[in-house]
């Protein structure tokens, strides 16, 4: 076993566990399957000791205070492309930054030194307040989707945007009548927080977003939405009985706080969203399924673990129990990712497997 100590700390951050590190953006060690051996940090990946960190890992502080990562896709061309936050000196702003495929910067990303940040960092302000990207996923034409929130003090909106292959907002997604520029949608539920924690592309373009939205009585539900790809909301999904807008499902596991924090979309266009539920001292893993119509999924789960079909709550035993991350594996599996507690109060990863059939 090879120990790496990067002297950086872990971040928690909005999707429960982040991926980067205080005064960071990025830390990314690419696998070596063929020299070194499998497992070994890929000395071909990084400026190694240039930056203060061993070869195969990137280190990217863009100033003034903690730049966080949260999610990264990797390019058909094996570009990296990472999304987080940083903080300006005064408020945090959304950042995008790529890679190309040996960890430099990608000179031919953003608008360089116009936005405040160097080539290959896209800097994303929607004004006053503090502005965190969540998750990110990419279109099969190469645009980038990234998905997060907007606090200004008073509340929570999620944001949802998009940028071109060079880092541009892409002008034909949403529209300045919720009073962002085009190429970014701001969605607001109501007076309570409505934060966006992941987000997935359809194969037929159409955007899925997941994240949570306080409610009347101080509790919070999980939140599907559904956008066309032009970022007007598919109010083909969903339907009013829940009290959200068509375009939206609300689902509440009962009483306490319902958290989503991963989405994936099977084949068939379901759509599998995993969380967790939490209610008194303690949380439980909670997966749910909704058609491709936003209806939970009837042939998904039983009502025997005190939940309604459509809906899977799993606890691991007496502690906090929480999924972080879902994927879907072929047609029939679900790979669910997470925290579970020991019995001595330590965290420890947790994986699930579901059949999805």
């Amino acid at each position: 076993m090879r120990i790496i100590d990067m002297k950086f700390e872990t971040r928690i951050g909005p999707k429960a566990v982040g991926l980067g590190t205080v005064s960071a953006l990025a830390l990314i060690a690419s696998i070596a399957w063929a020299a070194g051996g499998a497992g070994e940090l890929d000395a071909s990946f990084g400026a190694g000791e240039e930056d203060g960190t061993p070869a195969g890992v990137v280190a990217t502080s863009l100033g003034n205070g903690d730049d966080v990562a949260e999610d990264l896709i990797v390019g058909a061309d094996a570009s990296v492309v990472v999304v987080g936050n940083r903080h300006n000196g005064e408020s945090n702003d959304i950042v995008i930054v790529r890679y190309t495929a040996d960890g430099s910067f990608d000179a031919g990303f953003g608008a360089g030194e116009d936005d405040g940040t160097p080539n290959g960092v896209v800097n994303i302000s929607l004004g006053d307040g503090n502005d965190f990207g969540t998750a990110i996923a990419t279109q099969a034409d190469g645009k980038i989707v990234v998905a997060g929130y907007h606090e200004d003090g008073a509340s929570t909106n999620m944001v949802v945007l998009r940028v071109n292959t060079d880092g541009t907002l892409d002008d034909s997604f949403g529209t300045a009548d919720d009073g962002t520029a085009n190429g970014i949608v701001n969605i607001s539920l109501g007076d309570g927080n409505d934060t966006a924690r992941d987000v997935a592309v359809q194969a037929d373009g159409k955007i899925v977003v997941v994240g949570d939205s306080a409610v009347a009585d101080g509790s919070t539900n999980i939140i599907v939405a559904r956008l066309n790809a032009d970022g007007s909301v598919d109010e083909s999904f969903g339907q009013s009985e829940d009290g959200t807008p068509n375009g939206f499902v609300a689902t509440s596991l009962g009483e306490g706080n319902d958290f989503a924090t991963g989405v994936a979309v099977q084949g068939n266009g379901s759509i599998v969203v995993a969380g967790y539920h939490q209610e008194g001292d303690s949380t439980n893993i909670a997966v749910a399924r909704y058609d491709a119509a936003g209806a939970l999924d009837q042939g998904f789960g039983t009502a025997d673990d005190g939940t309604e079909n459509g809906i899977v709550n799993i606890s691991l035993g007496d502690g906090d129990d929480m999924a972080t991350g879902v994927a879907v594996q072929g047609d029939k599996l679900i790979l669910v990712a997470g925290t579970t507690t020991a019995t001595d109060g330590s965290k420890n990863i947790a994986v699930l497997r579901l059949t999805a059939q």
